[in-house]
């Protein structure tokens, strides 16, 4: 079952109803935070899209973040014990890639 939630108009997450409410609000923080700076650094930036994977057996997040601008679409996956530090590190390399 999906659980696409949008933040504004040019982000995406999805997977995220297992969190609680208060690492919510830093995570909607963090990826909004990013998203501004995606779209101040690429002019051609038109959405973010991230998704979490939550792996039960292995205790991991996986968090697949996704970059679209007008020309290309980048890619970063990470997986992580940490939400935070796996979606932190997701959206460092978008941004890595993102000139």
């Amino acid at each position: 079952m999906e659980d696409i939630q949008q933040l504004g108009s040019s982000i995406e997450i999805n997977g995220f109803s297992i969190v609680d409410r208060a690492s919510m609000v830093i995570v909607k923080k963090v990826i909004g935070n990013y998203a501004r700076k995606f779209s101040e650094k690429n002019v051609g930036f038109e959405k973010l899209t991230i998704i979490l994977k939550n792996d039960e057996t292995e205790k991991t997040c996986e968090i697949q973040a996704q970059a679209k601008t007008a020309s290309k679409v980048f890619d970063s996956d990470i997986k992580d014990e940490n939400l935070f530090v796996a979606i932190d590190s997701a959206l460092k390399g978008l941004d890595s890639q993102l000139i």
